[in-house]
């Protein structure tokens, strides 16, 4: 006997979670008018799939689990930028802070008090005008130590009241935080001016394999240097007859080689009419002898440092080309400065286990 949709949901957490994330995450994508829902469209989602059925619901591991995950990656994020920020201005934000706070709260209570909500409900309508998420698991956590018995019921109230407030709750925020801005008068052409350096400006970048049919001879010194200035393109491996290595070892360019480049459309496209033509395979899929690893900047130390300041090449034979910072991914120029959280894509030497 097949199972319905429903049952077969109800049955397997894994599949159910892989849905929500999976069609939260494509919502969450789509731009209207350059605004997007982001990854709060997953949170929608989920809402919407568990109205269908009450059995439609993750084990309380994963309430647990995510909600760590959730906090641990907005530390990464926000902790390199909180004390710079609260040495700058942090008495000026907190009073506004304490003050969106405050509102809230009072909202809740106010509207406990006008629907006769219970606590728990409350405390989900707090933690919804508030779109906070680390609120909710913590009022769930509370409530579950108050009331074991009913626990589940209670957190599932909490859930009910955060989805009532919710959406009302990301609009009231950025209407909040755009008076603020607007009360302060934030200049915002000085501050992007003061921290191009920390965070450049994202774009879409493409990786492609052109082959030189035009640009023999060129000096590879030189034309890094050039493509560095505008930073819109990185050369990173070249394949010369049998040997693959990154672009930058060699002096100068030879008919038929292989490069593999990274950048924009537009530069990348340049590039190409310039030097040759596009080729086929892409190069970035032989990872014979160079390969590329995703590594995590945790090190603190780290933290404002410039790329060029690393020396990876001459330490280690390797190569950043992109750094991942939030949802965009940049190109690794030589100013680019790293932060706590950048997930940075790092070629090398392939490491070849003995035969």
């Amino acid at each position: 006997m097949s199972l319905s949709p429903i049952n077969l949901l109800a049955s397997n957490a894994v599949l159910l979670c892989a849905l929500v994330l999976g069609v939260g995450h494509l919502l969450g994508s789509i731009r209207i008018r350059g605004v997007a829902l982001g990854v709060a469209a997953v949170f929608f989602v989920g809402l919407g799939v568990g109205a269908l059925d009450e059995r439609l619901r993750l084990p309380d591991f994963a309430d647990q689990f995510g909600l760590a995950l959730f906090v641990y990656l907005i530390g990464l994020a926000a902790g390199p930028t909180f004390f710079v920020a609260l040495r700058r201005r942090g008495l000026r934000d907190n009073a506004f802070v304490a003050g969106v706070l405050a509102v809230a709260s009072l909202t809740a209570v106010g509207a406990a008090n006008a629907f006769h909500l219970n606590p728990a409900t409350a405390a989900g309508v707090f933690a919804g005008a508030l779109v906070n998420v680390p609120a909710l698991g913590g009022a769930q956590e509370a409530l579950r130590a108050v009331d074991p018995t009913h626990a589940g019921s209670l957190a599932s109230d909490a859930a009910v009241g955060m989805s009532l407030t919710y959406g009302y709750g990301v609009v009231a925020m950025i209407g909040a935080l755009i008076t603020y801005m607007m009360f302060v008068r934030v200049d915002f052409a000085r501050e992007a001016a003061e921290n191009e350096h920390l965070a450049p400006a994202p774009r879409t970048l493409v990786q492609l394999t052109l082959r030189v049919t035009r640009g023999a001879g060129t000096d590879i010194r030189e034309l890094t240097d050039e493509l560095a200035r505008d930073g819109d393109v990185l050369l990173v491996r070249l394949r010369r007859g049998d040997r693959v290595l990154l672009a930058t070892t060699v002096a100068a360019l030879d008919q038929g080689d292989l490069l593999s480049v990274v950048g924009t459309r537009t530069a990348t496209g340049e590039l190409v009419a310039r030097l040759g033509e596009k080729a086929w395979p892409a190069l970035s899929l032989d990872r014979g002898a160079l390969d590329f690893r995703r590594i995590t900047v945790s090190d603190p130390a780290l933290v404002g440092t410039a790329i060029a300041d690393l020396d990876l090449l001459r330490r280690h034979g390797a190569l950043i080309t992109r750094v991942r910072r939030g949802d965009h991914d940049l190109i690794a120029t030589p100013v680019t400065r790293l932060l706590l959280g950048d997930r940075v894509r790092v070629v090398a030497p392939g490491i070849r286990c003995p035969t």
